[in-house]
């Protein structure tokens, strides 16, 4: 499923049950947001991840992950989707450096 944020973002749910929040707008923790006619737009942005029972994935600083460039928010939407829960995703993400240790 998608689902749009106010022009600053987007959900991706997958078939797996996990969701994973793309966000670069105001407030956010992106790097060059700028207000422009045709939307927001942003250097970087800002990731959370969470399944249907609604635990979130904690990296090491918190909830969100921010200031990620677009190839690595790419790593992280590769690795959400192919996962089979939060746990498989954890590990997975520690092997790419995005994580130390997995939380509930």
């Amino acid at each position: 499923m998608f689902k749009t944020c106010n022009n600053s973002g987007f959900h991706l749910t997958f078939k797996n049950g996990i969701t994973i929040s793309v966000q670069w707008g105001e407030g956010c923790y992106a790097t060059g947001v700028d207000s422009i006619s045709t939307g927001v737009e942003a250097r970087s942005a800002e990731v959370m991840i969470w399944d249907g029972n609604e635990h979130t994935l904690t990296f090491d600083t918190g909830d969100t992950l921010g200031y990620l460039s677009p190839d690595r928010v790419a790593v992280l939407i590769a690795n959400t989707a192919a996962a089979v829960g939060l746990a498989d995703l954890s590990t997975r993400l520690q092997a790419a450096g995005f994580i130390s240790i997995f939380q509930e």
